[in-house]
């Protein structure tokens, strides 16, 4: 009686030296056809031979170059993705290649999971070949229902210095990966809708813990038609130029999502130096130069979810695009693995919900935070603590009465003056941010030590408790710093800026002053040159408690 070898289980050397027949009752080796782990011999045939058996595919410890094609339901498996490594032969051709004729059995199409890769490294040098690809490895090479070669998983699998670890060309939807690792490749992963045939969408794909780490592009995804469901579950991405790239032109069906992913290095971290990268116009492929960010959302219309994890360095390139982070830690600085968030285009948002953060929260146009934990809640004399107790938020709604936490505020619709460095006085203008007249103000060879006090913001903490501000301005020139403190001990809110010109921000802090006394101005400081800037709309409200706090700030609401 032969006893059968468990599946994945690397087999002993009485199993490999059964008769040939009664392994095919069970698996082949590859080495039964001849294939030689020398890191040298083209292999391409024993490994079709091997395929075409329809039986499991074991393949023991070695260095084999391939080409091979996967055209049946097979399930392959190694020893160990440091020790049973494959290679492409050919580097115009990808190491193992899953095609259409994998779907025959049942009828086309049908959602039904093939095959599956255990335990291998795809490997090359340089950044150079294709590792696994759907259909054919060159995109313009399509045939008709190449995008129809989907639904692969991959477990403990690497891939590594290639240019594309795993390539979808065609959107070759419903593949997943449980514990694979992409490192040094240009694109750790690569998927494209199905541009030169067919109408597959580049989403549902699906990735279980696993890490990406050192490559140029770590997820690189372009879609010209509705897409979505990509999911990153537990996943780590670190030391890469760019962790994702996603590129969406049309309606997202359902939103791209990340749940309890680790960032760490990556983007403006990792690397200031501009990369290149694909570009795709219809089926025509050119290339851009991109600086190098944590993620980078292009197009149009896509819906981005961030939960439990890391956030920051979020670049949002596209229009009509949305982007929010719940529950996450979200970091502006890279001391903290995070980076300043952009929001390019109006009609896009991020939008921080009950964030943490160590280092200050993202702050920009467009990003707003709706209830959060403070890791430094009391008002300080530390610097430190000061420049991170603020961020942007949403512009205010006004409201005529807001009980009795109103402690002082400035409507900035009539002229205000200033005092300390200079005495300036406003000029009323009419595109004010909550009003509309609001305060202009400019002053030439503005020192980064000379404060001029808003005076009529003026105020002395009456009572310890938890104290909100906002404020809206915008600069027209320079880079004036804006402060909420008492230019001493009691440092609210400190060296907030405008990240762009001739943009209106609204400004809102949040912190506890354990003790009364403290007399807070709203000053404003220059960097040198000449600062021009509007201020509209400044508040300040008291609560005796965090979560009265908090609730105002998430009320959106300025207080007259």
């Amino acid at each position: 009686m032969t006893t059968l070898v468990p599946k994945f289980q690397r087999p002993g050397t009485g199993a490999v030296n059964r008769a040939f027949n009664l392994k095919l009752n069970d698996y082949v080796s590859v080495t039964d056809f001849g294939a030689v782990g020398d890191g040298t011999t083209d292999n391409t045939t024993a490994f079709n031979n091997a395929i075409a058996t329809g039986r499991e595919v074991y393949v023991p410890a070695g260095t084999y170059l391939i080409n091979a094609t996967i055209n049946n339901k097979t399930v392959i498996y190694g020893d160990g993705n440091t020790i049973s490594i494959v290679m492409p032969y050919n580097t115009a051709i990808a190491a193992m290649t899953y095609t259409y004729a994998a779907m025959q059995t049942p009828s086309p199409g049908f959602w039904t999971y093939h095959s599956e890769i255990h335990n291998l490294g795809f490997e090359n040098s340089a950044m150079v070949g294709v590792g696994f690809t759907f259909g054919t490895t060159v995109p313009a090479n399509y045939t008709t229902n190449m995008e129809l070669a989907t639904n692969v998983k991959f477990y403990g699998c690497h891939f590594s210095g290639l240019d594309k670890g795993v390539q979808f060309p065609f959107g070759n939807i419903g593949s997943e990966f449980y514990s694979c690792g992409f490192y040094a490749n240009k694109y750790g992963v690569y998927t494209i809708n199905a541009k030169f045939g067919g109408t597959m969408q580049a989403g549902n794909k699906y990735f279980f813990a696993g890490e990406f780490h050192s490559n140029t592009c770590a997820y690189y995804y372009n879609d010209t038609i509705n897409s979505g469901n990509t999911t990153f579950n537990s996943t780590i991405f670190e030391s890469n130029n760019i962790a994702l790239y996603f590129y969406n032109a049309l309606y997202m069906i359902t939103p791209i999502a990340f749940e309890n992913v680790w960032f760490e290095n990556n983007g403006s971290q990792f690397s200031a130096t501009p990369v290149v990268i694909d570009s795709w116009s219809g089926s025509t492929l050119t290339t851009q130069t991109v600086t190098p960010k944590t993620v980078i959302i292009d197009g149009q219309q896509g819906q981005y979810m961030f939960t439990n994890s890391f956030f920051g360095d979020v670049y949002v390139k596209a229009t009509n695009a949305q982007v929010i982070a719940t529950n996450c830690r979200a970091e502006r600085s890279t001391g903290f693995n995070g980076g300043e968030c952009i929001v390019d285009n109006s009609s896009s948002n991020i939008r921080l919900i009950n964030p943490t953060f160590n280092g200050g929260l993202p702050a920009g146009t467009n990003i707003t935070t709706s209830g959060f934990v403070y890791n430094t809640n009391a008002v300080s004399s530390s610097s430190t603590a000061g420049s991170l107790r603020w961020f942007t938020a949403t512009p205010r709604i006004k409201q005529s009465t807001y009980g009795t936490s109103l402690a002082a505020g400035v409507k900035f619709t009539s002229a205000e003056t200033t005092s300390g460095s200079y005495t300036l006085t406003g000029s009323v203008v009419s595109d004010g941010q909550i009003y509309s007249s609001c305060n202009q103000f400019s002053q030439a060879t503005f020192g980064a030590t000379q404060y001029c006090q808003i005076v009529n913001s003026y105020y002395v903490v009456a009572n310890a408790g938890w104290y909100v501000f906002t404020f809206d301005a915008q600069v027209t020139q320079g880079v004036p710093n804006f402060f909420v403190w008492n230019r001493s001990t009691a440092q609210f809110a400190i060296n907030m800026t405008c990240p762009v010109l001739n943009r209106w921000y609204t400004f809102a802090g949040m912190g506890q002053f354990t003790s009364a006394g403290a007399a807070l101005y709203l000053d404003v400081a220059g960097d040198g040159g000449t600062c021009t800037w509007k201020m509209s709309a400044y508040q300040m409200h008291y609560f005796t408690t965090f979560t009265a706090a908090q609730a105002f700030l998430a009320s959106e609401v300025y207080a007259e």
